[in-house]
This record gives C-alpha cells, structure tokens and sequence, in this order.
C-alpha cells in the first residue's frame, strides 16, 4: 500500500519545494527520494510557476509567494536540514517532552545509518570520493541550483565519504523526513 501526502515546503533552497511523504513498506528511502525529485519536477512545472494552480489561488500571488519564499530564505541554513541544529536554533532540545523534536532525531539517525550503509557499499576510501566525478557534479547542481553566490551551507563538493553519508541523509530527509 501507498499513502502519500503532498505538503508545501516554503523555506527549502530558495524556491517552494513539494515534499511527498510516503509511507511505502516495500520501498527504500532512496527510491522514495528519487520518486519525490520527480514528483517536485512536475509540480513546479503545474503548480508553483507563475500560471500555476498556486498563484491563481493564493492571496499573495505568485511574486507575493516568491518575496515570502526568499523571507524565509534569508533565515535559512543547510545545517537546519539535521533536527538537533535546528531545535538547538529554537531552544527546543531541553524540552522534557517535544513529540516532534525526539522523534525526528530517531529518524534522522535511522536515515544516517541507512546512508551510511549505502554509501559504503559503493566507495571503500576518500579518495574514491573525491575522484568521482558524476558524484561531484550533482553535489555541485545542488549548490549551484540556488542561483547565487551563498550557498546558505550547502556544499559544492565533498572529500570524504563522511561528508557523503551527511550530504545523502539530508538529501533523503530534505524528501522524505
């Protein structure tokens, strides 16, 4: 079975991000990541361009819906994407009891050790890292896809597979957490 819900996700990389959640029992989180990449590609496509079925219905309009996403741009930072520097950011993560904050921990760390074993599947060194050249091209789109010199965090290129393992769980949280 599949169940999916589609939420607007405004403050994510400069522009309104559709994020999928699906709970898919026989999926992985990378398959899920790679349905949700395509899922954002048509809908900005049909939804969040200026025609679209957002502008048409939001009070703002499509440029007031853009000067909200770039709002609460400025306030973001990649660092964020990880739960506990983003409680730490609001005050939260003393909190006796915070539902959201203590669960998106678990999940984040479970998410980590699923990269982490992927990642280690495929590259045995940092130097392999480093040396992959496709690998460093779409670390490098995902930067440059913010259309300006500050990046808010995100990297441009990594050295590690420690860096990778970090990069691939925010990715898969970005899409799925």
């Amino acid at each position: 079975c599949v169940c999916v819900c589609v939420c607007v996700n405004v403050c994510v990389l400069k522009f309104v991000h559709l994020r999928v959640r699906a709970c898919v029992c026989w999926l992985s989180p990378l398959v899920a990541f790679l349905m949700c990449t395509e899922v954002n590609t048509f809908s900005f496509a049909t939804l969040l361009h200026p025609e679209g079925s957002f502008a048409a219905v939001s009070l703002f309009g499509h440029g007031g819906n853009m000067e909200l996403v770039a709002k609460a741009y400025e306030d973001w930072h990649y660092r964020k994407l990880n739960p506990q520097h983003e409680a730490a950011y609001r005050g939260v993560q003393f909190l006796p009891y915070y539902p959201y904050y203590h669960d998106a921990v678990r999940m984040f760390r479970v998410l980590r050790q699923y990269a982490d074993g992927f990642v280690r599947l495929h590259f045995c060194c940092d130097e392999q890292v480093r040396n992959d050249e496709s690998l460093q091209r779409w670390v490098q789109a995902g930067a440059t896809d913010l259309h300006d010199e500050d990046t808010q965090g995100v990297p441009n290129k990594l050295d590690t597979i420690g860096e990778l393992v970090d990069y691939l769980t925010h990715q898969i949280w970005l899409y799925t957490g």
